[in-house]
């Protein structure tokens, strides 16, 4: 029964985060190191709540669409994962 009871919530929990957040958006940039500042080739970028993944090029540029509030997974041999939300109240 406890399993059945947290996948009904988490139901709900996804459809109101689709409800409040539906704007789509272009996010990019580059995912560098922190201590030189230089591109992480290759670096994975999963949008949890989604399911979906992209991929940095070889200098750590990335761009894909994504929605306001979307959490974001960076992910890259030898490097620390990062999380980062999107901002739910993004002006032009």
């Amino acid at each position: 029964a406890f399993i059945v009871i947290l996948f009904v919530v988490a139901i709900y929990f996804n459809g109101v985060a689709q409800y409040k957040a539906d704007r789509l958006i272009q996010f990019s940039g580059y995912a560098l190191t922190a201590d030189s500042l230089m591109g992480v080739p290759f670096a994975h970028i999963t949008i949890l709540n989604r399911g979906r993944v992209a991929t940095a090029g070889p200098d750590g540029f990335f761009s894909f669409a994504a929605h306001e509030a979307d959490t974001l997974y960076f992910t890259c041999v030898g490097f620390t994962p990062v999380r980062y939300v999107i901002p739910s109240k993004l002006e032009n």
